[in-house]
């Protein structure tokens, strides 16, 4: 049986973050010597002779490894404003610091508990006037030793209010020394202080040390002291005693399940029954007057339920059990993730999801039935993507941590699940650790510095900045690349880096951001994948050549503005749905504004999608300047409520659904919806307005000109190299603009043969590079071993083969056959650009 389980901030500790984390502001309430020796003997009463005992070994362990806990201070010493803070003179920095920790740890800390309250208080006074120097030559004259000492009793307030919230899950991860758990809740304890921030802030900056290495330096410092944490245990014990009535009891039921009583003061503890646990969460996110806070907590108090319930699982159908909670509980946390705007409430969703996907690998290894791990698989796929949604409202750091704890789950439900589902979870881990990337290089511009007129909001981006995410967003990169690597992930792409300019909400109908001169070429120079501005109205995505030669050493505007229904162009009135958001974009390099682009821009505008639609069927149409409008693509997000498409030039622009029925698929149900879908979006296009002849053979040139439609990609009027392709052909510039992009290559360095019907491994060698341009890593023959005609597969074509059926976009015929010579019919190529389509947006 653990008692009364909960936790004690140990002076010790406290005291090391007070030198990195801050300390109190200079004239901050000072608390007294009898303050202090209270707060401990509050404590140590509640201790029984065991426990007693064991502080008394502990502080007889201080005497005995005082050159012990010298040489774990070499952390901090790694920095050298430490050493800098004391003039340059290491010994005396070592040797001060090292007495400080030493006579608080033996004279306070571990206080014989037998001793007088005077006798402790005494103690207490000789630390504040010992240690006063070494304090002021550490941390400058505004702070003094009862400084740090205040500062452990407002952490230990704190404390006291959080563990009482929650003292079953928090008593548990302390006396397992879960060291995840300690770390969030002494971050959240000193968050609540009363001290300045920005005296925290400052005193981090100026020593140079962070929250993890202290927090090394301490453990390290305590293994010395107490090895085993007898002492430590002790203390957590007598805590709880001395706070709370609740008393736990592991020992387990006939059924199972653990047994136990709550009661007592403070907030109710949250259950550690998984399904009481997510009934609890489900009712504060539907709770209109929970805080950010609380919905984050409760939501943190289900996983973990979920992820010690699929610990404790022996069987499969307990684990399947887990993950039918899991699969409830995943919708309340994509709730709880729309509730929240803090940051710090959407980093604890981002630790929600972690430890749900953990719960759901850990049942992934005791479920048998294929319909269980199909669960497990939807319910990953879900909490990646909730994940990946909370990480727009967390900060850079927290994201990557919540990246790297999301691939570790992930290399764990590839080993159990099936091919297709671990593909699925693989992928979308891939995406959410470059959406971590993009969150480590965002800057959020200031209120401050958007100006307002009238009905438009204008900003100018900071270079300076931007640079400076840049390098953030390649080192993020770097980080996410090695972890997926250390996972064992093999990705079929590289971490792609990104850097954003978020501009914030003014509610004006028309926002403009100003690139100066340079900015492109950053991006450039620090090899950085794409720039992008994120506004209210709409959001663009920009590689460093998007402007081409032109916008070198210029200013570039981007603007975006809400049309009125009125104000659009003749038959447009009638066309364009009266409820539907038209946004008019622009570009302009150098104060001029520029219509065709090099390569296309990546334009995102928001959408409402209502009951009922389907968000594949979401497309953008285009308003052009006589009025007509037509269909340009797009990939709906439900998780970000954008759709997103590419354009080389800009207009005005609308969303909605859209669908164009066949009437020949009668024979292709295993094609209709993906070809009435890609025709809706005006991807693809029927023989006559009803038919679609799906099972005719596709030409060489009507597959490039879908390609190049499908990408946005402009036609250059370059001349071509093939004698084939005659002047005024319908396909002459569409095959331009695909073979000035790389995507299509002719028969012979002259011979194009645009009518020749495209062949399976034709269609794979066009898919891989435009793959390829996308980041995605080239095929190995390797990945074609499923395939029983390989071999027939033509040398000059098995890489983009292994790629394209590696990404799931070609894949096999019956009897495991590629069939590379096979001609392709219509149906085949609209699924496979589908699929294509799926990867790239």
């Amino acid at each position: 049986m653990i008692k009364k389980q909960t936790k004690l901030l140990t002076l010790l500790l406290c005291l090391l973050f007070a030198l990195t984390i801050g300390v109190g502001a200079a004239g901050a309430s000072s608390s007294t010597d009898q303050d202090v020796a209270n707060k401990i003997v509050e404590v140590y009463s509640c201790l029984n002779d065991s426990g007693k005992d064991a502080i008394n070994e502990a502080r007889g362990n201080v005497v005995e490894t005082e050159t012990e806990i010298e040489n774990s201070l070499d952390p901090i010493f790694e920095n050298t404003s430490v050493v800098e803070r004391y003039d340059g003179d290491a010994d005396k920095a070592r040797n001060d610091i090292t007495n400080m920790l030493y006579d608080l740890a033996k004279n306070v800390q571990y206080a014989d508990p037998d001793s007088s309250l005077e006798v402790l208080k005494d103690n207490i006074s000789s630390f504040r006037e010992d240690h006063n120097d070494t304090v002021t030559d550490l941390l400058g004259s505004d702070i003094d030793a009862g400084d740090l000492l205040d500062f452990y009793i407002a952490v230990t307030d704190n404390v006291k209010d959080i563990v009482r919230d929650n003292p079953v899950d928090y008593g548990t991860a302390l006396l397992n020394y879960d060291e995840s758990e300690i770390k969030s809740l002494f971050k959240e304890a000193y968050h609540k202080n009363n001290y300045s921030q920005e005296d925290v802030k400052s005193a981090l900056e100026d020593l140079g040390l962070t929250v993890e290495k202290l927090y090394e330096v301490r453990v390290n410092i305590n293994n010395k002291v107490d090895p085993n944490h007898d002492a430590e245990e002790a203390l957590l014990g007598a805590y709880l005693v001395s706070q709370t009535s609740i008393e736990l009891d592991t020992d387990t039921d006939d059924d199972g399940t653990s047994s136990g009583s709550s009661g007592g003061g403070g907030a109710p503890a949250g259950s550690s029954d998984p399904d009481e646990a997510a009934g609890e969460a489900e009712e504060t996110v539907d709770n209109p007057d929970a805080t950010d806070d609380e919905v984050a907590d409760s939501a943190n108090n289900a996983a973990d339920s979920l992820d010690s319930a699929a610990r404790d699982a022996e069987t499969s159908e307990d684990a399947e059990k887990v993950v039918d909670t899991v699969s409830g509980f995943s919708e309340t946390l994509d709730k709880a993730v729309d509730r929240v705007e803090d940051a710090d409430a959407a980093g604890k969703l981002g630790d929600s999801a972690s430890t749900v996907a953990s719960s759901l690998a850990e049942a992934a290894g005791k479920v048998t039935s294929d319909e269980g791990k199909q669960k497990i698989g939807e319910s990953a796929s879900k909490v990646i993507d909730t994940a990946s949604r909370a990480m727009d409202k967390m900060d850079g750091d927290k994201a990557s941590e919540v990246a790297e704890n999301m691939i570790k789950s992930a290399a764990s439900l590839g080993e159990t699940l099936g091919e297709d589902a671990a593909k699925d979870v693989t992928d979308k881990t891939v995406d959410l650790a470059e959406k971590a990337v993009e969150r480590a290089g965002t800057d959020k511009i200031p209120e401050s510095e958007v100006k307002v007129e009238g009905d438009k909001a204008s900003v100018e981006a900071n270079p300076d900045r931007i640079q400076e995410k840049a390098q953030k967003a390649l080192e993020a990169a770097e980080k996410m690349q090695s972890a997926l690597e250390e996972n064992g992930i093999e990705s079929g792409k590289e971490v792609s880096t990104s850097v954003s300019v978020e501009v914030p909400a003014t509610g004006k109908d028309e926002v403009e951001t100003n690139l100066p001169a340079g900015t492109l070429e950053t991006l450039a120079e620090n090899n950085v994948d794409k720039l992008n501005v994120k506004t209210e109205v709409a959001s663009f995505g920009l590689s460093a050549d998007t402007f081409g030669e032109e916008s070198k050493g210029k200013d570039v505007s981007l603007s975006a503005s809400n049309i009125n229904h009125e104000d659009l162009p003749g038959a447009a009135k009638n066309l364009v749905p009266s409820d539907s958001t038209v946004v008019d974009l622009n570009a302009s390099v150098d104060g001029n504004k520029t219509s065709n682009f090099e390569k296309p821009v990546e334009v995102s505008i928001p959408y409402t999608l209502n009951e009922g639609e389907d968000p594949d069927e979401v497309t953008v149409f285009v308003v052009n300047d006589d009025g007509a409008v037509e269909p340009v693509g797009g990939k709906y997000d439900p998780a970000t409520g954008q759709v997103k498409f590419n354009r080389s030039h800009f207009s005005k622009y609308f969303a909605k659904t859209a669908r164009k029925e066949f009437s020949d698929l009668g024979n292709f149900e295993w094609a209709r919806n993906t070809v009435e879908v890609m025709a809706g979006k005006g991807l693809i296009a029927g023989r006559t307005a009803a038919t679609f002849d799906p099972a005719a053979d596709i030409t060489r040139a009507e597959f490039s000109a879908l390609a190049v439609r499908m990408l946005a990609l402009e036609q250059p009027a370059e001349e071509l190299p093939f004698k084939d392709i005659a002047e005024g052909a319908w396909y002459r510039n569409v095959v331009a603009a695909a073979y000035a992009n790389n995507i299509v290559a002719g028969k012979s360095a002259d011979v194009f043969d645009p009518n020749g019907k495209i062949t399976r491994q034709e269609i794979a060698v066009i898919i891989s590079r435009i793959m390829v341009d996308e980041g995605y890593k080239q095929g190995k023959v390797s990945d074609l071993a499923a395939f029983k005609d390989q071999q027939q597969i033509s040398r000059w074509a098995r890489n983009g083969a292994a790629l394209a059926s590696r990404e799931g976009i070609v894949k096999g015929l019956p009897g495991s056959k590629f069939a590379p010579d096979e001609k392709a019919n219509r149906a085949q190529a609209a699924v496979m650009l589908y699929r294509l389509y799926e990867k790239l947006y």
